[in-house]
């Protein structure tokens, strides 16, 4: 038996296409992930979470910060983006938090353009400085 009832849509389906369910290892959800992820999209929409906390939370699970840090840092730099020295984004979005992508470690707050740049040149230094010398040739 390879495949499973879903209890949401009434489909037989393969056993790949349910979650695991957490600190029940063998045991699988109920409801396949098209039907879980339908549904918590619904919830989600009918009841939405202030912005504060929607912050908080992206802080938290993709850099292991709150909005307390977050404000630190942003003092630390002086309110600017830590390498054009702008005090607001072009976009109207907050700073972004940059990082290593390797060690995960926190390097400093940017503007949009400035993290974009950064991430577009794969944080490779070398490619940076090849960049400043092509800018400095005009």
């Amino acid at each position: 038996m390879n495949t499973k009832i879903c209890t949401l849509c009434g489909r037989d389906k393969p056993l790949g296409e349910y979650s695991k369910r957490k600190n029940s290892e063998p045991w699988l959800k109920s409801a396949c992930k098209e039907c879980h992820r339908t549904r918590a999209k619904a919830y989600w929409k009918r009841n939405p979470l202030p912005k504060e906390v929607q912050r908080e939370r992206n802080l938290k699970k993709s850099f292991g910060i709150g909005i307390a840090q977050y404000n630190e840092l942003l003092s630390a730099q002086g309110g600017l983006c830590a390498i054009c020295g702008s005090d607001t984004c072009v976009t109207g979005r907050n700073l972004a938090v940059d990082h290593n992508h390797v060690t995960g470690k926190i390097r400093g707050l940017l503007c949009h353009p400035c993290n974009t740049a950064i991430g577009l040149l794969r944080d490779d230094k070398e490619t940076l400085l090849k960049a400043i010398m092509y800018l400095e040739k005009d």
